[in-house]
């Protein structure tokens, strides 16, 4: 499947229903955050659904990078803290 097509991208959903629930609730609160002034908000696509095709889920969000020729990314995480599995326990957040 083509992931950009008519101004959305379509982002492949987690295969982990638990992880899939989390992702499209945050994307929710962000687009609600859009009116309320949320700060964050304004760093995320719009969200819009869960399409099912082509035998998989996939979130659709707009394509920031439609108007743009041959554009430079950055990953970027947000969160409070990045680790690895054998910090799960670790409640403590770093600096």
């Amino acid at each position: 499947m083509r992931h950009v097509q008519d101004g959305f991208f379509f982002k492949p959903a987690s295969t982990s229903t638990e992880r899939m629930k989390n992702e499209v609730r945050l994307l929710q609160l962000l687009n609600e955050g859009r009116e309320a002034g949320e700060p964050m908000s304004r760093f995320a696509p719009r969200f819009h659904g869960v399409d099912s095709r082509d035998g998989g889920n996939y979130i659709k969000l707009d394509d920031l990078l439609a108007a743009f020729v041959e554009p430079n990314l950055m990953d970027v995480k947000m969160g409070v803290r990045c680790f690895a599995e054998k910090e799960l326990k670790n409640t403590k957040p770093r600096t």
